[in-house]
């Protein structure tokens, strides 16, 4: 999404949104992964984060509480594709070096997965994603000081 499109997105008022349709999720995951992740930026991402695991899937409306789906349509496949490269960065980050770090990576790295069940893997830069999932993924098994 161009940052006119977003742009757009938070100007219109949420019955006008063109193109986007009716997708709050979306746009709060884009405002979300636009900027810095501080405290509470992160606070939402893993409570998306655990909707996602748990559900497989993400919804475009949910109860302010991130409980119940409002909306039984799915995000879009950028938005997965963003939340899959968002997880894996994340994961990278994670140095595995103690039981703590290891499962962060793991849960980051499964959720990155989560997402790209939900695209083409015959796309060469989701397969790329795939492999270097794969690669960290590995690394998390493999904790020398746990």
């Amino acid at each position: 999404m161009s940052s006119n499109q977003a742009s757009k997105l938070r100007e219109a008022p949420l019955d006008d949104l063109g193109d986007f349709g009716n997708a709050p999720v979306e746009l709060a995951l884009y405002e979300l992964l636009s900027g810095p992740l501080d405290a509470a930026a992160l606070k939402l991402l893993h409570r998306y984060q655990r909707k996602l695991d748990i559900s497989r899937k993400l919804v475009q409306r949910y109860a302010d509480d991130l409980g119940a789906a409002m909306s039984e349509r799915e995000v879009s496949r950028p938005t997965y594709l963003g939340l899959a490269r968002t997880f894996a960065a994340m994961a990278a980050r994670e140095p595995g070096d103690d039981e703590d770090s290891r499962a962060r990576l793991l849960r980051y790295v499964n959720s990155a997965f989560n997402c790209v069940d939900k695209l083409d893997v015959s796309d060469p830069y989701v397969a790329d994603l795939q492999s270097r999932l794969d690669l960290l993924a590995s690394e998390g098994v493999q904790c020398p000081n746990c």
